[in-house]
């Protein structure tokens, strides 16, 4: 089964402004590639920030912002130079919000949610840009075939159903897994149904799973419930997945 990472979802171009771009050279990229965000940049390549549309308008109305005598002027601490010349670096939000192409969807779901932001940046372990995830992007996942999705569920639960002696059926319709057949346990019923939940791509889980006890069980005395669990960490069944 996949598992599916930001790597899988992001985008591999993000558009990129040294440290030190004035205004005119920010506007052109944001014009011309009609985008709304730019990754900023050090001399190392390494992504120090990002600056949004936002970002340039709010310096450029704090910038312009007329003088209303000398006192007003000292407490504003206005800069003695013009917007236009600004950088980039004096413009950008900081830090950068981003993430590691490893991440899971849901770790970088989390992040995007904590931050406020609808986009996170892709870093290495050197903070040089890979490209962009966006809160889209991390939806792509619910747009698989119903029968990849079955094939993942059918291989994520083989291990668990072998071991708790379980003959389920796997049945897939947009996104929602059915699963119907019995279980010798009923940990092992739950354990299935959490299985199914965690493969990328499931929408909805629907079981419906009789708990038969195995007839080889004892029948004096009480049987060890978690003998599934021993069985499946030693690999000692094999599945019964119905086709």
């Amino acid at each position: 089964m996949q598992h599916w990472t930001v790597r899988d979802v992001m985008t591999n171009q993000m558009l990129t402004v040294a440290a030190d771009a004035r205004p005119a050279e920010v506007i052109t990229v944001i014009t011309t590639h009609d985008v709304s965000a730019l990754a900023v940049v050090d001399a190392f390549d390494m992504v120090i920030g990002v600056l949004t549309r936002t970002d340039v308008l709010n310096a450029m109305v704090w910038r312009e912002e007329p003088r209303r005598g000398l006192l007003a002027r000292w407490r504003r601490a206005e800069p003695e130079f013009g917007w236009g010349r600004a950088t980039a670096d004096q413009m950008m939000s900081t830090p950068a919000v981003t993430v590691a192409p490893g991440a899971t969807l849901a770790q970088a779901g989390r992040k995007m949610r904590r931050a406020g932001v609808k986009r996170l940046l892709v870093v290495d372990h050197r903070q040089r840009l890979l490209g962009v995830v966006a809160a889209a992007d991390l939806l792509k996942v619910f747009g698989r075939s119903d029968d990849a999705v079955r094939t993942d569920v059918r291989a994520a639960l083989e291990p668990a159903a072998a071991a708790a002696a379980a003959a389920v059926r796997i049945d897939v319709r947009a996104g929602v897994v059915t699963l119907t057949g019995r279980t010798n346990d009923r940990s092992a019923a739950v354990l299935l149904q959490d299985l199914a939940w965690a493969v990328p791509g499931v929408v909805d889980v629907d079981a419906d799973l009789r708990v038969e006890p195995s007839a080889a069980a004892p029948k004096a005395g009480r049987a060890d419930p978690d003998a599934w669990w021993v069985a499946l960490r030693q690999g000692s069944a094999e599945p019964v997945l119905v086709p």
